[in-house]
């Protein structure tokens, strides 16, 4: 996929002879534009004997941003394809669509009132918000491959980085407690206190307050 406001080339294939039109379509999107991105390029598929030229444009976030790319799309035939959450700005869109003789295809926006329709809810319409969804998954995969790999002590390298220790003798469950405290996005790991044997230093010199000890 092209970088934001950079055309590129979807295919090789050769364009019909008496077709000497470009093909281009010009994604917009209010956050990375990766949803907007997956779902034209499996449509883009279904045409793989044409040519394709896109343009991807993210943080759309403006009026003035939409009319200058409209005014762009307009000279030179362009297709839009846009996932916008705001219902102002999507009707803006619609109004330039129209005004300018742009194919335009919202591809939000009715599945956003279909479901506020369903729910009986009126959506936040705040951009961005799938992508802190993701932020989030993606600490909690974090989380769990770090905590696995500290696992009863096993490493104790990069304890720094633990947002809890905990200690504790056999059987005190330390290890499903980890886990499952890495499931809820938190850096553990647990070390066993054996009868014997000392405490490993980097325990005595690791931020106290990280550590609990389970009885």
């Amino acid at each position: 996929w092209s970088r934001p406001g950079e055309s590129s080339k979807l295919t090789g294939i050769e364009m019909d002879q008496d077709k000497s039109k470009e093909l281009r379509i010009i994604v917009l999107s209010d956050g990375t534009g990766e949803t907007a991105a997956q779902i034209t390029r499996a449509a883009i598929v279904q045409f793989s004997d044409k040519e394709i030229y896109f343009t991807r444009y993210k943080n759309i976030r403006t009026k003035a941003q939409v009319e200058a790319i409209f005014e762009d799309a307009a000279i030179h035939h362009d297709m839009v394809v846009y996932t916008i959450v705001s219902p102002d700005l999507r009707e803006f869109m619609q109004h330039k669509a129209a005004e300018k003789n742009i194919p335009a295809v919202d591809i939000l926006g009715p599945l956003l009132n279909a479901m506020g329709s369903y729910f009986h809810m009126t959506p936040k319409s705040l951009p961005g918000l799938f992508h802190q969804v993701n932020d989030r998954y993606f600490k909690r995969i974090e989380a769990m491959e770090y905590t696995i790999a500290h696992d009863d002590g096993r490493d104790l390298t990069g304890m720094e980085k633990a947002d809890i220790i905990l200690l504790g003798i056999s059987r005190t469950s330390k290890t499903p407690l980890s886990m499952y405290l890495s499931h809820q996005g938190w850096k553990v790991i647990n070390v066993p206190i054996i009868l014997g044997f000392d405490l490993p230093p980097e325990i005595i010199e690791a931020d106290q307050r990280k550590i609990v000890a389970l009885t």
